[in-house]
């Protein structure tokens, strides 16, 4: 069964060996959970840094545009 969160922010990083440990605050609507604990493969997770990275910078972007967007819509309803 795969679940699904929205998360919010990092809360804590450590690492053992080989191995990335992450707790996230994130947002559970079917339980009311507000922290997940995950443990990532480091190599895999180094594999993965390229192009997690491009996604981040692409949707940042993408949500400033539509802000941009909006905002102009908004000034264009108050003149």
């Amino acid at each position: 069964m795969s679940r699904e969160y929205w998360v919010h922010r990092t809360i804590s990083l450590s690492k053992s060996s080989g191995i990335v440990h992450i707790e996230a605050e994130v947002c559970d609507w079917e339980d009311g959970s507000n922290t997940i604990y995950l443990e990532w493969d480091a190599k895999e997770l180094l594999n993965d840094i390229p192009n997690l990275y491009e996604m981040a910078i692409n949707a940042e972007q993408e949500e400033l545009k539509n802000r941009n967007k909006r905002y102009i819509e908004f000034k264009k309803k108050i003149k």
